[in-house]
């Protein structure tokens, strides 16, 4: 990728240096895995031993007691199957499945005749909801796999900020300091390095921000510590770590202050990290097996949420021998029963052998990252075809990234950001007692020219790159967070020659979609562009952006549902961007529907986020199944319930249309917490509460006593 001009580099504070990468698409992650050096011909570990069958019942009806009469019911309360047939919001008695297909929906009568033979029965019965399931249409896999390998010490305790799960013990330094403190306790007298991810600063509570070797030595001075920004532009290491890396790394001169900066800097340090951690090649396969384990536990979560359909938004085409960024790595890992397939130098195939096995819960649609126009011509072109997979596993997309990220003061904006980059508000870092000065010295924020960063060298590269992939015929998604990344995307799918007519066949995408203008919604509209919204910026990050980051009137503008939808008419999906984000379109919705601002102080009422942009409860059910779906190019097979497609289900313990909440006045809130009773993709079922309660109780037997005595209380 070519550097972006001058005029395009906005600040150096950031120390933006080249080209950037946001923190869902660093290439960071594979540093993280070591180096394994084969012999020729040699094969490296098989990762799974065979693969695991689950049968599937030849017939199998889930149906409602609606047919049945009033006295001959089971239970005493209906349950629901909310189809989305065609986009509607329709119920049916009854869903028929014949060997992971769905048969018919309607009348238990017509979906009994449907399958003309025996067939396994279930009630959805006490208010359940059977649902098409979920998709999840922007995630990335293999890194988040990579980095989940790290001490966590993110925001995040499971799908809440940690704020509100402990308002006593909210995300602070302290916090952070105290996880690091106790991985180094576990490995007291050891002098491997402690390394932890998902640090951000953003999110902390009243307190500085900054992070450096000072505050890390609080941890240890006797054991070096690596400490990964969640935007990964930043890593910092603690005194005894930079003492080391001194003696070791001779590609840069490494700061006292153990701050790391970009890729240029934090990739030697991860190389050589790693290849101290694991010195042999038996540690090394180990490894390797645990980054496999890690991408299985994605799957199994999303599962466990309800998910089915995934798209990976950053699949790397297959490298070639001589790519200089790439690891020395063999190009023989993992070997499988289906070829080879290295999780590292072949993804498209790696994700599609994992998409093939058995006992994967989800199916995988994927977009190909380009990075400059020579990838795509080299890596790309003539040797991938748009959406030529099937239901297991699709290739739909090219994914470019046009900027960084909003939160991390790097989505490329039209004015400065509001705050430093340790965030504090310029407009509060004035001294009044300063009165002998000019009211420009005195005014920080007028000093102020951070705009964020492009990605691409404009407009040349970035719409010499767009036209390459649709003129070889392929659908783009664009990551875009800024208000003037927002128009430059824009303004790259119009010289393109995209139109309205194009959408329903291309289905061209806008990530994040972060800062949208009514012109840019209108402009998306005529050009037949539809955005994919990373929801939990408003829910997660909707605080400080309105306080520190934006101000009021720019914080407006994120996350533009409402308008989208009922303005203009557009299929949305909300998504995670994992490892950003939790997984949880449950979340997804409530978070669309309240637009509550979760980071905000809990001696306020709760705080709504441009409170017209709100999603009605259906409109955001369709932007988790049917409108993501069609999004991915996977309608014909996901998203909805309807002869034909897989027999992909979510159980719910409640119908999230009529899900009600006392708290606070906002009926909606806490839908995330709704249980997923049950998840089946390709009329198998994946996940079940009562399953893992069953697993939890075998391998705990003392669980069995306390859950006896809760039935009986």
């Amino acid at each position: 990728m070519n550097a972006p001009s001058n005029s395009d580099l906005s600040s150096s504070h950031c120390h933006h240096e080249g080209e950037i990468h946001c923190s869902c698409c660093s290439p960071l992650w594979k540093y993280l895995l070591p180096t394994i050096e084969l012999e020729e011909g040699e094969l490296s570990y098989v990762s799974y031993e065979g693969k695991v069958n689950k049968a599937s019942p030849t017939a199998l009806i889930f149906r409602t007691e609606q047919s049945i009469p009033i006295e001959q019911r089971q239970y005493s309360e209906l349950g629901y199957i909310q189809t989305l047939e065609a986009g509607q919001d329709k119920t049916v008695e009854a869903v028929g499945v014949v060997d992971g297909k769905i048969v018919a929906t309607g009348s238990y009568e017509l979906v009994s005749k449907a399958i003309a033979g025996e067939a396994e029965e279930r009630i959805v019965h006490s208010g359940q909801t059977l649902l098409p399931g979920l998709v999840e249409p922007h995630l990335h896999i293999i890194p988040t796999a990579a980095f989940n390998l790290l001490l966590d010490v993110g925001p995040f305790d499971g799908q809440e900020l940690l704020t509100n799960v402990s308002p006593n013990n909210p995300y602070t330094v302290e916090y952070i300091l105290n996880r690091l403190k106790s991985a180094a306790e576990e490995n007291r007298g050891d002098s491997q390095w402690i390394m932890g991810r998902d640090v951000d600063p953003s999110l902390l509570v009243s307190e500085d921000k900054e992070f450096n070797a000072t505050v890390l030595d609080a941890v240890s001075q006797t054991q070096p510590i690596f400490l990964m920004n969640a935007s990964m532009h930043l890593a910092y290491v603690n005194s005894v770590g930079v003492k080391e890396l001194k003696q070791h790394i001779t590609s840069f001169d490494v700061s006292d202050d153990g701050i790391l900066k970009e890729s240029g800097q934090i990739i030697p340090v991860l190389q050589y990290i790693t290849n101290q951690l694991f010195p042999d090649r038996r540690a090394k396969e180990m490894f390797r097996r645990r980054l496999d384990e890690s991408v299985r536990k994605i799957f199994t979560q999303a599962n466990e949420r309800g998910v089915t359909y995934i798209l990976d938004a950053g699949v790397a085409p297959k490298a070639n021998d001589s790519d200089a960024d790439t690891p020395s790595v063999s190009s023989s890992l993992p070997a499988t029963p289906f070829g080879i397939a290295d999780p590292i130098t072949n993804q498209p195939a790696y994700l599609s052998w994992c998409a093939s096995r058995d006992d994967c819960g989800v199916r995988i649609s994927g977009s190909l990252a380009a990075t400059s126009l020579k990838e795509f011509s080299q890596k790309i072109a003539g040797h991938y075809q748009p959406n030529a997979g099937n239901e297991e596993f699709n290739i739909a997309f090219i994914k470019l990234v046009a900027d960084g990220s909003n939160q991390g003061l790097t989505g490329y904006q039209y004015t400065p950001y509001a705050c430093d980059e340790n965030y504090n508000r310029y407009d509060q870092l004035v001294d009044s007692s300063m009165s002998d000065l000019t009211s420009d010295d005195a005014d920080p924020l007028a000093k102020q020219t951070n705009e964020g960063i492009f990605n691409y060298g404009y407009p040349l590269e970035f719409n010499a790159l767009m036209n390459q992939a649709v003129n070889n015929g392929w659908p783009v998604m664009v990551h875009s967070n800024g208000d003037h990344s927002s128009t430059r995307t824009i303004n790259a799918f119009r010289l393109a020659g995209l139109s309205k007519e194009t959408s329903h066949l291309r289905r061209d995408r806008i990530e994040h979609a972060s800062l949208l203008s009514d012109e840019h919604l209108a402009q998306m509209e005529e050009l037949g562009i539809s955005p994919s919204f990373l929801i939990g910026h408003v829910g997660y990050w909707g605080w400080v952006f309105q306080q520190t980051i934006f101000g009021t009137d720019k914080a407006n503008l994120l996350d533009r549902c409402g308008s989208a939808v009922s303005k203009h008419n557009m299929k949305i999906s909300l998504h995670s961007d994992n490892s950003v984000t939790p997984l949880g379109p449950l979340r997804f919705m409530e978070q669309a529907i309240t637009r509550i601002m979760e980071g905000a102080p809990k001696t306020l009422p709760p705080q709504i986020l441009n409170e017209t942009e709100c999603l009605t409860r259906f409109q955001a059910l369709k932007s988790v199944t049917y409108d993501a779906a069609w999004q991915c190019h996977a309608e014909q097979w996901v998203g909805s319930l309807e002869a034909g497609k897989c027999a992909d289900f979510v159980l719910l313990e409640q119908n999230p249309l009529t899900y009600t909440c006392e708290a606070d006045g906002i009926s909606a809130k806490g839908m995330r917490n709704i249980p997923v009773l049950e998840t089946w993709k390709g009329g198998i079922k994946r996940y079940s509460t009562e399953d893992e309660i069953e697993q939890l109780v075998r391998q705990n037997p003392s669980l069995k006593v306390a859950l006896k005595k809760t039935q009986s209380a």
